[in-house]
């Protein structure tokens, strides 16, 4: 028996009534009333993060019978596929594909929590400033976060550029593993930018995945990250999708006095 999470049949059933996760997540949006991007959705049925009220609600929008397994029947003893709802081999085929883009991507995140924790709680925050002031910009951001991926089996290429912009790493590890970085200093004015640049890069890429890692040095750039992820529609995303990385050198207290 062919055993799928309900995120890997919502997307076979999507391909077969050719819709897009973005037309999903507009008609999920407007049953709910709540906001729900495409990168939203895409992260869920990544993750199978859906409450069985959901799964129905999906379902329903899908057209198809909700009974664990929206591909086919379940009996009474266990959950099976009936032969013609078996997925094809095309369909495990990019299943697969999408398998491995994640391996691309759970490395790349274990790494960004690595520099995240080294930055945060090792006292990496003191490499960016000299006599108090901040002297990092992304480019330094960037060479730092090189030293992280020490011993690693995946490719990392930093700003490559295929005429579409250069995104700032490309982690891949062959053409269907691949998953994109893009490093923000918070201070950017342009920071919403960022999510109509990634979106530009997976298509030339052919990846349909990134991270986002936006770091900031004060309160007020805290803030002000937090309320663009919002308005842009990423909020759950955070720390999934999107990092924030504290650098901030006032809030950081020390052992004897904590």
């Amino acid at each position: 028996m062919i055993s799928l999470t309900f995120g890997e049949q919502v997307k076979i059933v999507l391909s077969r009534k050719d819709m897009t996760i973005k037309e999903l997540a507009e008609e999920i949006e407007a049953r709910t009333g709540k906001k729900m991007s495409r990168q939203n959705l895409t992260q869920r049925l990544g993750r199978d993060n859906f409450q069985e009220q959901d799964m129905r609600m999906i379902a329903d929008i899908l057209g198809c019978p909700f009974q664990l397994s929206i591909l086919g029947n379940a009996d009474s003893e266990k959950e099976a596929l009936d032969e013609e709802e078996m997925p094809t081999g095309r369909e495990l085929e990019k299943l697969t594909a999408k398998k491995e883009r994640k391996a691309a991507r759970e490395e790349a995140k274990n790494r960004l929590k690595f520099f995240k924790h080294i930055i945060e709680e090792c006292d990496g925050y003191l490499a960016l400033y000299y006599n108090g002031k901040q002297i990092a910009k992304e480019k330094d951001l960037q060479r730092l976060f090189r030293f992280v991926w020490y011993g690693t089996s995946y490719k990392v290429d930093a700003e490559p550029n295929n005429g579409r912009g250069q995104a700032d790493f490309i982690v891949s590890k062959g053409m269907n593993n691949q998953n994109i970085i893009e490093f923000k200093l918070a201070s950017n004015s342009s920071l919403g930018h960022v999510f109509t640049q990634i979106k530009i890069y997976e298509a030339a890429n052919c990846t349909d995945g990134s991270l986002v890692v936006i770091f900031y040095f004060t309160e007020e750039e805290k803030r002000f990250a937090e309320k663009v992820i919002e308005d842009s529609g990423y909020k759950l995303a955070i720390d999934e999708s999107i990092f924030l990385i504290d650098c901030r050198k006032d809030n950081k207290k020390s052992a004897s006095i904590a």
